[in-house]
């Protein structure tokens, strides 16, 4: 539910608007609501004192008239009304003349006199909007003459207006709860509305516009109506989407190219291995008529002396034909076949074709074989056709008098491992990373057809085989194939 970046930012909008809009409100109703309790207790105790001590003035002279002093504070403004009465709650003056000798309803049953020792007792009457304080006129000492050792002589309960501030602040409590939660729903639209025009929006525009060109639509452009963050990021998109476009264009011309030339080494190798058919015709006369000469020289005198002459064209000619036989079987598409094979066998087959190009660049080749026939059960075209892509590939790397080593050898499980290493040039890491892939290649483009490593891999994958390539800038390369054996039972007869 979470996972959308709109619905977290809904979510987390939400907490922090209400969390900003209630702690604020409910600190300020906390405050308000102590400060106007504080002022109605300052004032009833005020009142409550000045009462009490006028009442002991008036007690203390000749008249002791209680009413006379209610009715001079009953007209003080907000002071509701005054109250004496005794511990069994019966009013014996008060300021409201019908209430006098009768039991103060607002005294409950269980009401504990004994609270009123540790100060008087303020209640808010919300509902009559009153402020009421009980509290006892204690006997003093001068008093005790009229009134004995008691220890109250009465008590009193002074009752006030709330202002209108107080009035509307008890009243109107749930107001500002209501008029709270309207003002976070009002801010929490506008965050919505906000998030929703000026990044939802572009967002959802961009993941479309991703989506088009997934889908294989290079030609999708965003309108770029802003020039904020996200126009900044439509202006990349388009560009990106046009070097694509650009790009997988040039690729599909390039990989035309060399599938145009692929095609044409292949006529060229059919071409070749007809040549080399052919060559072989006249071939085979010259060998035959050499054969005849060499026995004719040794029985005549005459043409002794050219037999030096004659084993020379013979040795040249079944060089000859050895290159031709190279063609002939490389090009061949013979039925696949899987049989026993000797891979030292397979690379001496292969470095037989190569020959005449190690020869040209003078590169030396050192074999080491580390295990006695080396046999595997695989067909002996496919990995020589393998043997031969990975070799020549070793020779172009190369320099004039350079060096390739091939050794082959077991590991500990038994399994071949051939590993063919040139003093070449080397590759990055990037390159390593790519030189598999069909139609990539490092050569030149009238050199390279980038299938040849492509095939290798599918070759040997055709012979539960792998192949690992680690190479350094200015360092050489190293190619090693592992067989294994595990999967030798099934053989899959694929022509590459």
């Amino acid at each position: 539910m979470f996972k959308s970046v709109k619905n977290r930012f809904i979510l987390f909008s939400l907490l922090f608007i209400v969390l900003s809009v209630s702690i604020p409100s409910m600190f300020l109703l906390y405050l308000f609501n102590v400060n106007f309790k504080q002022r109605s207790e300052v004032m009833l105790k005020t009142s409550f004192e000045v009462i009490n001590n006028c009442l002991r003035h008036v007690m203390m002279h000749d008249d002791k008239d209680v009413d006379e002093v209610i009715e001079r504070y009953n007209d003080v403004p907000n002071l509701r009304r005054i109250l004496f009465f005794n511990e069994q709650g019966i009013v014996t003056f008060s300021s409201e003349p019908q209430l006098k000798n009768k039991y103060l309803e607002k005294l409950d049953d269980d009401f504990d006199f004994s609270e009123l020792n540790k100060g008087p007792v303020i209640t808010h009457d919300l509902s009559q909007g009153t402020v009421s304080v009980i509290d006892r006129v204690p006997n003093s000492r001068e008093c005790r003459s009229c009134h004995g050792n008691a220890k109250n002589i009465a008590y009193i309960n002074l009752e006030a207006k709330m202002t209108p501030a107080e009035s509307y602040f008890y009243t109107g409590t749930m107001h500002i709860f209501f008029l709270a939660a309207a003002i976070i729903i009002i801010i929490f639209l506008g965050f919505y509305f906000m998030f929703n025009k000026f990044i939802n929006k572009p967002l959802k525009q961009v993941i479309k516009a991703m989506d088009d060109v997934e889908g294989g639509n290079l030609d999708t452009q965003l309108i770029i109506t802003k020039e904020d963050e996200f126009g900044i990021l439509f202006r990349h998109f388009n560009r990106m989407a046009g070097t694509l476009k650009d790009n997988g264009r040039q690729i599909e011309e390039l990989h035309f190219e060399q599938l145009r030339r692929a095609d044409r080494l292949v006529k060229l190798g059919e071409l070749a291995a007809e040549m080399a058919h052919e060559i072989n015709n006249p071939i085979g006369v010259i060998m035959t008529r050499t054969d005849f000469l060499q026995m004719e020289a040794a029985d005549s005198e005459t043409l002794k002396k050219y037999l030096d002459d004659l084993d020379v064209i013979q040795k040249q000619v079944n060089k000859i034909s050895g290159i031709t036989g190279s063609i002939l079987k490389y090009g061949k598409k013979l039925p696949k076949n899987f049989s026993k094979v000797k891979l030292e066998e397979i690379i001496k087959e292969s470095l037989s074709v190569l020959q005449p190009r190690i020869s040209k660049k003078n590169i030396k080749i050192k074999k080491e074989i580390n295990c006695d026939g080396c046999l595997i059960n695989g067909d002996q075209q496919q990995l020589e056709q393998a043997f031969i892509n990975i070799i020549n590939n070793a020779v172009d790397a190369v320099d004039e008098e350079g060096t390739i080593d091939i050794k082959i050898s077991k590991n500990e499980k038994e399994e071949l491992i051939v590993q063919i290493m040139d003093d070449g040039m080397g590759m990055d890491d990037r390159q390593i990373g790519q030189i598999f892939n069909p139609f990539y290649t490092t050569k030149s483009v009238d050199k390279g057809t980038g299938l040849g490593l492509y095939i290798v891999k599918k070759i040997l994958q055709n012979h539960h085989a792998e192949i690992i390539c680690k190479s350094n800038l200015g360092q050489g390369t190293t190619f090693i194939v592992q067989f294994n054996f595990s999967g030798e039972k099934n053989e899959k007869n694929t022509d590459y």
